[in-house]
């Protein structure tokens, strides 16, 4: 079996990068994604730019969750921000892009101002993914599948499918294994993906180990820090999960490795 050990939130503020840092540093992780709007994504960059070793991709940002700003002029994504580039709270994006009421065109324009962040930088990256993952939904999707190819991307995280946890076959269900379908038939991905967000999998690395080993490739999620208690969490859990498999052999890699 093989393993991505993988850090989202690569720039979100100084604890976060040097948390994420710390953890490359152990061992523990072997890629991370950087967003591109945030205090600290320099500090980020210059790091990857340092450590070709491992992968880095984009961490996409199209929703609020702590009054994160967009790069572009408020007036040309009105469908995304609010009258002073704030992106509007992820619920409202993620039902409005479920509902085709965000314009293709007004991702796009952002995608591309989030993308050459990294180009200018000059910082090749492995893949994409976004914050609260609406890079799976309708438009959003839609507009990955033409920018990226300009990129020269060709990977891109898939729909999560392992929990410690199983979710209710809702909606949201089954519009996610749609959704994770199109990714599959379009994309170089992962077959499996578990991320540590949901409260409840605070004790996560015992349960997924003991579902391992797994068909395929599994990316495990983090999202370190130390300043939050569930970042904190995180970071001691990775820690803790990174050991465990390497005791136990499995393969590990990055996004690049993927064949």
């Amino acid at each position: 079996m093989k393993i991505i050990l993988h850090a989202d939130d690569f720039g979100w503020d100084d604890d976060t990068v040097e948390a994420t840092i710390d953890c490359f540093q152990k061992g523990a992780l072997t890629s991370a994604s950087i967003m591109p709007t945030t205090q600290s994504r320099d500090r980020a960059i210059e790091f990857a730019l340092r450590h070709p070793q491992f992968s880095y991709g984009a961490h996409l940002t199209y929703a609020g969750v702590c009054f994160e700003t967009a790069l572009s002029v408020p007036a040309s994504i009105p469908h995304l921000v609010d009258t002073n580039g704030v992106f509007r709270a992820t619920r409202k994006n993620r039902i409005n892009g479920m509902l085709g009421r965000i314009s293709v065109e007004q991702i796009i324009h952002e995608t591309e101002a989030q993308l050459n962040v990294f180009k200018e930088a000059g910082l090749k990256l492995s893949h994409v993914d976004s914050h609260t993952n609406l890079h799976q939904i309708g438009p959003f999707y839609k507009a990955l599948r033409k920018v990226l190819p300009r990129y020269g991307i060709k990977r891109m995280r898939n729909v999560q499918n392992i929990f410690i946890k199983k979710p209710k076959r809702g909606f949201i269900y089954w519009y996610s294994w749609i959704s994770r379908q199109k990714i599959m038939n379009t994309f170089i991905t992962t077959e499996n993906v578990f991320m540590a967000i949901d409260p409840e999998n605070e004790e996560w690395v015992n349960p997924l180990i003991k579902m391992m080993p797994l068909p395929g490739i599994l990316e495990v999620g983090v999202h370190p820090g130390t300043k939050e208690l569930w970042r904190s969490k995180e970071t001691e859990n990775i820690l803790a999960f990174s050991s465990q498999i390497r005791e136990r052999g499995y393969t590990i890699l990055n996004w690049n490795q993927l064949p």
